[in-house]
């Protein structure tokens, strides 16, 4: 029998709150407003707390904190976000963004955001019945947070050093299309992280389960912009790709912080490809706006019903609405 209410979901991203005034990117091509994402999650909160039916489940899909911010205020700024957001009593689910490895090492992040332990992956206990939410570790191999001297670091600075020539590793410049993610405030999924992915996407599979799958960078490069993509985005594709449509129904991101959309769908010889056909039912991937650049009166959030045949995406603020139509 269908459902006749939808599971409620909110979810933002990337609000990169800092006792800072208002600034640009490195690059100067953003605009930022660092204090007023405070007042934009408590706007958020504030949207989500009459909608009906009634939230159930909020996800923040990384990057809490800014980099710039104080890190002997570290906490205090994590507070100024985590606190509106679990004021709504409901549960709070976190991804890992680069800016949380700025501020601490994968251990206290685990503790700080409630994941299991460090993997930093973690299957969302809160699921509704049908429904399995993931959320993976995009810096498995990174220089952030990982220790130095580790296998992981030796090789993030191994690929780095191969694939970016710059000196200041966070820089592009020179690298053309693809090859502009290995830059310093990207990573790649670990292998364990993989077979963890692998393992989850079968147990959903034999239990009748859809899967939406959240992590702070995007998995395919087609869904923003190339330089906002996980290293290994292809091998993580041939993991996918199995399970696309029939199992796995959505990924949702954060990281490129104008936002973007794709559909995936299966290919057997390159994992998954990305078309920008948005009625085809088989697995959107969207990254959703920043609200780090909402300045004053503008806000970037959306709140997903889930229903038996469709999940509805209603867009707030910069985040345009969007259905993703599920197979039977």
């Amino acid at each position: 029998m269908a459902s006749k209410q939808p599971f409620v979901v909110g979810v933002l991203t990337d609000t990169q709150y800092a006792d800072a005034d208002d600034g640009t990117s490195f690059d100067g091509t953003e605009q930022r407003f660092f204090r007023h994402a405070e007042t934009a999650v408590v706007e958020a909160v504030e949207t989500w707390r009459k909608s009906s039916p009634p939230v159930a489940l909020v996800f923040h899909v990384g990057d809490i904190v800014d980099g710039r911010h104080s890190k002997a205020h570290s906490l205090d700024g994590l507070d100024r976000i985590r606190k509106p957001l679990e004021s709504l009593g409901v549960p709070v689910v976190y991804a890992c963004g680069n800016h949380e490895l700025y501020h601490w090492p994968r251990d206290d992040v685990a503790s700080l955001l409630g994941f299991p332990d460090s993997s930093l992956c973690r299957r969302v206990t809160e699921s509704p019945p049908g429904w399995r939410l993931l959320v993976l570790d995009v810096y498995g191999v990174s220089i952030l947070g990982t220790a130095p001297g580790s296998p992981e670091r030796a090789l993030a600075e191994q690929l780095l050093a191969t694939h970016n020539p710059n000196a200041d590793k966070n820089s592009a410049t020179g690298l053309v299309g693809i090859d502009r993610r290995w830059v310093a405030f990207n990573g790649a999924v670990a292998p364990a992280a993989l077979r963890w992915l692998e393992d989850e996407l079968s147990q959903a599979r034999a239990a009748g389960e859809r899967v939406i799958l959240f992590s702070h960078v995007p998995l395919h490069p087609e869904c923003g912009a190339p330089l906002c993509t996980v290293w290994n985005y292809a091998e993580v594709g041939a993991v996918l790709a199995p399970f696309v449509g029939s199992t796995l129904v959505l990924c949702v991101h954060g990281h490129d912080h104008r936002g973007g959309h794709t559909t995936l769908v299966p290919d057997q010889t390159a994992g998954v490809t990305a078309t920008l056909v948005p009625e085809q039912p088989d697995v959107s991937a969207v990254c959703i706006e920043a609200v780090l650049l909402c300045p004053e009166g503008e806000n970037a959030f959306a709140t997903l019903e889930l229903w038996d045949d469709r999940i509805e995406m209603h867009g707030h603020g910069a985040v345009a609405d969007r259905v993703f139509r599920l197979r039977p």
